[in-house]
Order: C-alpha cells, then structure tokens, then sequence
C-alpha cells in the first residue's frame, strides 16, 4: 500500500510538480509548459479554450520500452539507481535444492531530482 502511494505521488509530481513553490519536488510538465507566449509555447497545442473550469490537458509522450525522456535538473542525478554496497556477491540457501546458489545482492533506488 506504502509502494502504490509513492507511486501516485511521483506520478502526481511528473505533470504537476513545482520545485518552486514545493522545494521537495521537481518541477513536472505543467510548470514547464503553461504559457503560450513563453520560449516553449511552440511545443504546447492550444484547443482555444476559454474557461479554466472546462479546460484539460493532454499529455503527448512518447514512451518506448527501453526509454523514456525525463526533466530534471542539470548537474543532479535521476533514475533508477543500482548499489552493490549492500552485499555485492555471494552465496544463499535454496530450499528447492540441496546445497546454496550464487546471488548478487544490490539495493535499488528510484532517483527523484530535486
């Protein structure tokens, strides 16, 4: 349950995140694009809409099996992490089989810029 929660929350702050106002999050999609007159408006498709109240956003990322692009700041790190200093090589019981196999311990760690 613990997991799905921080799972929301990273989602939640990948759109709407704003390492301004929040100093604990990064700043997510819409922050970056909000304005149409701003240097990136080119890259936002406007539907003429009117009423802030009617008005939605559409996402348009493009996703692939092996990659995603991602925002962060530059200079820090983002993305999954892999640390072997937690037990790098050794050795664990199966209890299927007779004897102990060989395992690489390691801890992951899901980076979230700041």
């Amino acid at each position: 349950m613990r997991e799905r929660r921080r799972t929301r929350q990273r989602t939640w702050t990948l759109f709407y995140g704003n390492g301004g106002i929040a100093p604990e999050e990064f700043t997510g999609l819409s922050p970056r694009y909000s304005l149409l007159s701003a240097g990136n408006g080119t890259n936002i498709l406007d539907a003429l809409g009117t009423d802030a109240a009617d008005n939605a956003s559409i996402w348009l990322v493009a996703w692939s099996p092996e990659t995603v692009s991602g925002i962060f700041p530059k200079g820090s790190q983002a993305g999954l992490e892999h640390d072997t200093g937690h037990g790098g090589r050794g050795r664990a019981a199966d209890t299927r089989l007779t004897g102990a196999m060989g395992v690489e311990r390691g801890h992951l760690n899901w980076l979230m810029a700041h």
